[in-house]
Parts: structure tokens; C-alpha cells; sequence
């Protein structure tokens, strides 16, 4: 890992695993894991530009070590909130590390 990368993880996120419940295999709440080292930076809302409503939920870029195994679709746990992984991007250029977008949803 290069040393910008390793000097830039400077929040804790931890990655939530959904897991079949006892409920005929139905999805219960996230199981967190070990919170990994991140690099969040909150998106500024463009209104108009893409359409976004006024209260459109706050959005962040999230870069984490590319052994992190996010996907689109799970929840992760920063400071207390709950985030959606909804774009999750892999760089061949840059094996170590991942770069997810994710959205606070209620």
C-alpha cells in the first residue's frame, strides 16, 4: 500500500453483512464487523444538475484498502451513522483500493 493511501485512512468504518434470519431465511438486520481504516469526504448536492430533491439524503465518498469487501447494497456504520453502498469502484490500476459512494438512509 502506498504511503498517500495509508496517510489518507483516517476514520473508522465498519462493513455490515446481512445474514438469513430465523424467519424462513428472511434478511434481518446487518452483522458489523471489525471497523477498517477509510478516507470519507461528505458530496456537496448539486441540485438540478442531476435532478436531486431538496432533501435528498447527504452523500459521501468513501476510499478504503481494496482487501475491503464492500458492495452495493451494504450497510456500513461511520461515526454513529448508516450508510448504503450505492456504487462500489475497483481501479485495475490501483489494486489497493476500493472507492464506494454511499448514501445516510433511514
Amino acid at each position: 500500500m502506498s504511503g498517500e493511501l495509508a496517510g489518507a485512512l483516517k476514520e473508522r468504518v465498519a462493513i455490515g453483512v446481512h445474514t438469513a434470519g430465523d424467519a424462513a431465511g428472511a434478511a434481518g438486520d446487518p452483522v458489523f464487523g471489525a471497523p477498517m481504516w477509510a478516507s470519507v469526504e461528505s458530496e456537496t448536492p448539486v441540485i438540478g444538475a442531476r435532478a436531486e430533491r431538496l432533501s435528498a439524503p447527504a452523500r459521501y465518498t468513501i476510499v478504503m484498502r481494496g482487501e475491503a469487501s464492500a458492495k452495493v447494497g451494504d450497510r456500513l456504520q461511520w461515526r454513529g451513522q448508516a450508510l448504503t453502498v450505492i456504487a462500489a469502484t475497483r481501479d485495475p490500476l490501483r489494486p489497493d483500493r476500493i472507492l464506494l459512494r454511499a448514501e445516510a438512509r433511514v
